[in-house]
């Protein structure tokens, strides 16, 4: 593990934390411990995209120096305040949370008002989860320690968003100038959070991308923890259902070969914004309840920004929580339930009425444009690859054995009549028919495919492993005895810890190396590309099919224009959605690079031309695709002059005489 990794972990952790914690602070919001720890990271993640879109609203811009000030600001406040006062009780602990075999089924109950702030000797589990949360930082840094940028075509997406935000200081208009004519509708949530590491970190897009989606990676164990110690009032529950997501499911490690930061980012909110919205709608004491309310409306607003289809998983639970309000005869709950609602929608009003209904406007009038004989052209009921499935998301890494625990542990929650199991098995009943909407007679959609829910299942599999861990509770209690449980459950929670680790180490070379586009020496080729090559210089790459009929670049020259500032061939694949007549030439031009080796000198001589291209780049990334050329073909063009052969980079230029 570098000290730079470990510094810019570092960095995700105070831009997260800082800001929810001063509103927590601000709204005199209690708690401690990992549930504070949780809801302040959960809140920061809402708070700064809808810092960065109501500064975009109101015409304001951030810079490095306004952001630094800014945190160091809030750092001074946050200080200021826990000077002032040692402990806050709107949002105690739950009853019974510092013994690992109490139960809690209802999360934002009053509880026990004078615990104290502190604990001595502290609880074994506690300790635990702080260790699993420290130990998923250092495995991801691990993990992601193979890659120079963020992997796969997400990764190249990602940090090119996060560029676009620190250039414009604000949500960028539009995708000029990697893109022409494609208006700014992407949820940018992650990406307002990785602008500010890169201020503070003072690190490029790709390097604050990578550190963003790792430590987000990591912060899974803390949310998951929260959620399931809140839902069960057991601690060691919740301790061993952290562990999940750190060393023991493939996912969310395995994130980190797509770089499926946005979705993950969303995921790790979406158990304190469940919290938040129950803790609003069940909250009896009057003085609470508008700071209850508040707080779930900014983790909604913010979700809104961040992922559009954990947003629905989301709506999901909220829709659950109002059938149960309406079978309980409570209106009280229906009317908060609505006010929510509404406070987070006028929240994010700025994003859904702004960019994302410009958005929505320009996907619905140009995703018919697509050429794809597999999908359906509606621009919301996408068919064929948005319902692949493959098997090894279930299986892979003995994933199987976990969905069987989880599995066992919703059917004993069940038949112990435990309310999060009841909520728990309703979501992922809900969430099957959503993913699956033929079963209701609606047509498949892009917007929540299935394999969105597969690769998001490590979630409702932690929690009920943790209500696995609940259930036993009783056993546990009667096989240590009275006198024995404070040992027993020290050494319970050290062999947890250790196993993970253990288990993580396994994972340490998660990242698909197929995914690798750019590699350490596409790095060094870029610096050779920024000094040798005129500014206006044009490469053509080689290209290949993505995914929904679009196309992508194959190798580390998909990352010239982000990491070299030159135009290529191939531009980011949000280009699908510019102007019909832009569209085709793009689709055209990446079918015929797409021959590769195939292509007579002429016919590569008129695709230069097509471009405008003087300059042909190939990367390690694309040897022994059958799209790719060869160094050993172009070698033979009489018109290709190499100008640059080193670790698998060639890159060639056309003599003067043939342009």
């Amino acid at each position: 593990m570098s000290a730079a990794s470990a510094l810019a972990a570092a960095t995700v952790l105070v831009v997260l934390w800082l800001p929810g914690e001063a509103l927590l602070r601000l709204l005199r919001a209690g708690g401690r411990g990992i549930d504070r720890a949780a809801l302040a990271v959960g809140l920061g993640i809402a708070v700064v995209p809808l810092a960065l879109v109501y500064t975009t609203a109101l015409g304001g811009h951030w810079t490095a120096t306004g952001v630094r000030t800014t945190w160091a600001l809030l750092a001074v406040l946050v200080l200021a305040d826990a000077i002032r006062t040692s402990r806050q009780t709107a949002w105690p602990e739950p009853p019974g949370a510092d013994d690992p075999s109490a139960h809690r089924d209802d999360p934002t109950a009053a509880g026990n008002r004078n615990a104290p702030s502190r604990q001595f000797p502290p609880d074994p589990w506690s300790v635990a989860i702080s260790a699993l949360v420290l130990l998923a930082i250092g495995l991801r840094i691990v993990q992601a320690a193979p890659l120079v940028v963020p992997a796969w075509v997400d990764g190249y997406h990602h940090s090119l968003i996060t560029a676009l935000v620190m250039a414009h200081g604000s949500v960028p208009p539009d995708f000029s100038p990697y893109v022409e004519g494609v208006p700014f509708y992407y949820h940018v949530g992650f990406h307002a959070i990785t602008a500010v590491v890169a201020w503070l970190a003072r690190l490029d897009a790709p390097a604050a991308v990578l550190a963003g989606g790792q430590t987000l990676s990591a912060l899974a164990a803390l949310s998951v923890a929260a959620f399931t110690r809140r839902t069960t009032g057991s601690s060691a529950a919740a301790a061993v259902a952290a562990a999940v997501p750190v060393g023991w499911h493939f996912f969310p490690a395995y994130y980190v070969s797509w770089a499926r930061y946005t979705q993950l980012c969303g995921l790790v909110l979406l158990p304190v914004a469940w919290l938040t919205l129950h803790a609003a709608v069940t909250e009896t004491t009057r003085p609470l309840v508008m700071r209850r309310i508040a707080l779930a409306a900014i983790s909604a607003g913010g979700l809104a920004i961040v992922h559009y289809r954990v947003l629905v998983f989301f709506a999901l639970g909220a829709v659950l929580l109002g059938l149960d309000g309406l079978r309980r005869r409570k209106s009280r709950s229906l009317l908060r339930l609505g006010v929510v609602a509404g406070c987070a929608a006028l929240l994010a009003a700025p994003w859904l009425l702004g960019p994302f209904r410009a958005g929505v406007n320009n996907l619905a009038a140009s995703t018919a444009r697509v050429e794809s004989p597999t999908v359906d052209r509606s621009w919301f009921t996408w068919a064929g690859e948005v319902d692949a499935l493959p098997r090894w998301l279930f299986d892979i890494a003995g994933n199987e054995w976990l969905l069987l625990a989880a599995g066992f542990g919703l059917i004993v929650g069940l038949m112990r009549g435990r309310r999060a199991a009841d909520a728990l098995a309703a979501w992922l009943l809900g969430a099957v028919v959503l993913v699956n909407p033929a079963a209701i007679g609606l047509p498949s959609s892009w917007l929540v495919p299935r394999f969105a829910l597969a690769i998001s299942l490590w979630l409702p599999v932690s929690i009920a492993i943790g209500l696995l861990v609940d259930g036993l509770a009783p056993l546990y209690r009667v096989i240590v005895g009275s006198r024995g449980r404070a040992p027993a459950a020290w050494l319970a929670a050290t062999l947890l810890v250790a196993t993970t680790a253990g288990a993580g180490w396994t994972q340490r070379r998660i990242a698909n190396e197929e995914t690798v586009i750019a590699t350490q020496a596409d790095g060094e080729a870029m610096r050779w590309v920024r000094s040798e090559t005129p500014p206006d210089a044009r490469f053509l790459i080689t290209t290949g099919p993505w995914h929904l009929g679009t196309w992508r670049g194959m190798d580390g020259g998909y990352w010239l224009p982000l990491w070299a500032d030159r135009w290529t061939s191939m531009p980011l694949s949000f280009y699908a959605y510019g102007p019909p007549e832009q569209t085709a030439a793009i689709h055209a031009v990446a079918k015929q690079a797409a021959q590769g080796d195939a292509l007579s000198d002429e016919e590569l001589d008129q695709l230069l031309d097509t471009v405008g291209a003087d300059w042909l780049y190939i990367g390690p990334a694309s040897l022994d695709e059958p799209e790719a050329w060869t160094a050993q073909r172009l070698r033979r063009h009489p018109g290709l002059v190499e100008r640059y052969a080193q670790d698998g980079v060639q890159i060639f230029e056309r003599s003067v005489a043939t342009r």
